[in-house]
């Protein structure tokens, strides 16, 4: 039998353990202001990477959408967008495409950085609040991944609401193509993988 004392000193050791974690985390946050539009984000510091730990909300002229063209989604969620409309145009891997000032959208090897730091662990980028089924999200990054969903390529529908997480990134596949970041609800692992450019995603920018 484990005494009291045993019990009440690990119970101690557990709390600051995860008062230690969660300090560490919100050392690592700061905030970004968009002078284009006065949004602020959240940011946040994992490994040697500076990323947005939201979604973007910049509207563009064209090519960006609120899911299910409801203005609440974009607030949780961020807009989506095709590739051309993330990259402002530009088809320069790395360019700062629709990101503030200072920052860009990220390239391939950029994620292939980030899955390599949380050992391609999704559970460590999705926010704890995600309905999530293959794995328990712990955020322990900061990344704060939302299932926001995307839209399809034909425009005639917004679909995974709610399950999956899509991230542009600036590395062309091909013409037609570009890669991605994806968090799915039910996968446990980070998922890098091209797609049409007229699809819509969401932005996520990382520091200059």
């Amino acid at each position: 039998m484990i005494s009291e004392k045993l019990k009440n000193n690990l119970l101690i050791k557990g709390v600051l353990i995860l008062t230690i974690y969660y300090l560490l985390v919100s050392c690592q946050q700061k905030e970004l202001a968009d002078e284009r539009d006065g949004q602020i984000y959240k940011t946040v510091k994992i490994g040697n990477q500076v990323w947005m730990a939201e979604n973007l909300n910049y509207k563009t002229n064209s090519g960006s959408w609120c899911d299910d063209n409801d203005p609440r989604n974009c607030e949780k969620y961020g807009r989506l967008y095709t590739w051309d409309a993330a990259m402002n145009g530009s088809t320069t891997e790395g360019a700062q495409g629709v990101c503030p000032s200072g920052w860009h959208i990220p390239t391939l090897a950029e994620f292939q950085t980030l899955e390599t730091f949380v050992g391609d662990q999704a559970s460590k980028l999705v926010r704890e609040d995600q309905p999530a089924t293959a794995y328990t999200p712990t955020n322990e990054t900061g990344f704060s991944a939302l299932f926001g969903g995307s839209r399809n390529i034909t425009g005639s529908r917004f679909v995974e609401l709610g399950a999956t997480a899509y991230f542009w990134s600036s590395t062309e596949s091909n013409s037609s193509y570009a890669n991605f970041m994806y968090l799915y609800y039910n996968f446990s692992y980070v998922n890098l993988y091209r797609n049409h450019k007229e699809v819509g995603f969401s932005v996520r920018c990382i520091k200059d």
